[in-house]
């Protein structure tokens, strides 16, 4: 059976990514394509892999960041999050701040590789994302049994004190 054309070019990206990753020690793409989804690059025009890998990894741990600043300054939040953030728990709290500051290191390293990067510095980065996303993936799902409980809590209240 004929390989699609999405098929090779992802194929492609293996073997090229297969490359970057035994010259460099990397995680494999198997593993950064379960938490980065980086199979998405496939296909697209990039002079250097690495980059783009990377820039895939902050396209995501960015979303997180920005997700978590609206807990933080909530002031023009829509009323969604607005409805999260007014029961949250100390725990919670303590878990937003955590992630909060580690995906913000994680932003400044991104402007520093940005700014600076060689492979080996993209390497090094991707390594060390990949490393420290584990915890934060740990502190979001704390994160989210939070705002299930507390979703239920207040659904159950509404349930309980609507007149119709």
């Amino acid at each position: 059976m004929e390989k699609s054309e999405k098929d090779r070019k992802l194929e492609k990206l293996k073997n090229e990514y297969s490359k970057l990753q035994e010259k460099y020690s990397l995680p494999s793409f198997e593993e950064l394509n379960n938490y980065f989804d980086i199979d998405l690059v496939a296909g697209k025009h990039f002079d250097r892999l690495l980059r783009a890998v990377r820039r895939r990894m902050t396209e995501k741990t960015s979303s997180y960041l920005r997700f978590m600043e609206v807990f933080l300054n909530p002031a023009q939040a829509p009323l969604f999050y607005m409805m999260l953030a007014k029961n949250m728990s100390e725990e919670g709290r303590k878990a937003i701040n955590e992630i909060y500051f580690e995906l913000g290191r994680i932003e400044i390293l991104h402007l520093e590789v940005e700014n600076t990067g060689s492979d080996e510095r993209e390497a090094e980065f991707i390594k060390e994302i990949f490393g420290c996303w584990p915890k934060i993936r740990e502190h979001i799902g704390v994160l989210v049994d939070i705002f299930k409980k507390g979703w239920k809590k207040k659904s159950e209240l509404k349930d309980k004190t609507y007149f119709g």
